[in-house]
């Protein structure tokens, strides 16, 4: 029952994203400048009550703290959990566990190209670099100064020297143009509304009715209509800036389409219709012989993945409509638009540059990737 209103919400959504996204890239073919949007500000807006709210809290759990007796000063104690207390992992930090952090000192080419497609493209620079288990990459904030930059290592292994620039340009501009969700204004409160569900989750490890003596089934009942609210509201935070996120995900593509040319940002995303063929290839490789080096059996499936491949899996995501989530358009609507461009690289490397940027990340990507298959192993 609690879930449900959020669920509604996210079936609209997809509704919505499936006539939306091409409408979008039509609209982006014809005019790329970015343009502030309708659904941002109703994103603000909903932010700001979750603010109002959690301001409210904090001031009447101080205020019950000072003039109240012992109970009223429990209930401010309460007023100050719920404003201020331990809130669950953000999104971007689950994402981290098992991430390895790259040393920026051991890595001087890595650091000096993703400052560079950073500068080109008007981004800030990322202040740490992850490599991660997951196939693909991420760039989120994670802390109120801080910018991560997170590479899947599978992904990085198979993909050509031309789809990595588009994949730093593609990340990097999600930094420069900026998704509602992942603002600190917006954002921020759309985590507290993570942190308030929690709270209101008996058996967690901030209210423990089952410790208190008190039935877990009646506080479910208590707990539950409050909860569903708050899951809902967030639901509706999602539903409101989905367009612009979407939106985001195209302008992030323009932005990799810059960086690597137009030629080379098409790599990048045909290297993405490719990750059930990368999954199912190391998932083969690891089970069979316990001792494959993944990055081998990698660089091996990306010498095969040509042209005749790659319009095999546009095929099946033509028949799929194949995205990552509602959150991006199709990927073959992101390649529509990406093949509109007429862009020549703003980055280059040379080969032995490169060379030593793969160096510098074999040691992470060897780890990254051993933990890969030993989790397919079992």
């Amino acid at each position: 029952m609690v879930s449900e209103p959020a669920s509604r919400l996210a079936a609209l959504n997809s509704r919505l994203a499936g006539s939306s996204n091409r409408r979008m890239v039509d609209a982006l073919v014809a005019d790329q400048r970015h343009r502030q949007t309708l659904d941002r500000l109703a994103a603000a807006v909903l932010a700001t009550a979750v603010h109002l709210v959690t301001v409210c809290f904090a001031v009447g759990g101080v205020v019950l703290l000072v003039v109240g007796n012992w109970p009223v000063r429990a209930a401010g104690l309460v007023c100050l959990l719920i404003a201020f207390g331990t809130r669950p992992a953000l999104p971007g930090r689950r994402l981290e566990q098992g991430a390895l952090v790259v040393d920026p000192s051991r890595a001087p080419q890595l650091v000096d190209l993703v400052r560079e497609v950073a500068v080109r493209i008007g981004a800030p620079v990322p202040t740490r670099i992850l490599i991660i288990e997951d196939y693909n990459a991420y760039a989120a904030l994670t802390g109120w100064r801080q910018r991560t930059l997170a590479l899947g290592a599978p992904l990085w292994v198979s993909s050509s020297t031309d789809a990595r620039l588009s994949l730093l340009g593609h990340e990097l501009g999600h930094f420069a143009h900026g998704d509602v969700l992942q603002g600190r204004y917006v954002g921020s409160a759309y985590e507290t509304l993570f942190h308030w569900a929690d709270i209101l989750r008996p058996g967690t490890h901030v209210v423990s009715f089952g410790n208190a003596g008190l039935d877990t089934t009646l506080a479910k009942l208590v707990l539950s209509l409050p909860r569903a609210v708050v899951e809902a509201y967030r639901g509706l935070m999602e539903l409101v800036a989905a367009p612009s996120g979407r939106r985001q995900e195209l302008h992030a593509d323009l932005a990799s389409a810059r960086v690597a040319g137009t030629v080379g940002a098409v790599d990048g995303l045909e290297m993405l219709l490719a990750v059930e063929a990368v999954e199912v290839t190391m998932n083969r490789v690891a089970i069979t012989d316990r001792r494959a080096d993944l990055d081998a059996a990698l660089r091996a499936w990306a010498r095969t993945y040509d042209a005749v491949a790659r319009r095999s899996e546009r095929h099946y995501a033509e028949a799929s409509r194949s995205r990552i989530d509602d959150s991006h358009p199709p990927t073959l609507e992101r390649l529509r638009l990406v093949e509109s461009t007429a862009e020549t690289p703003l980055v280059s490397r040379a080969p032995s540059q490169w060379e030593a940027i793969d160096a510098e990340l074999a040691p992470y990507l060897r780890t990254a990737l051993g933990a890969l298959a030993d989790s397919y192993r079992g």
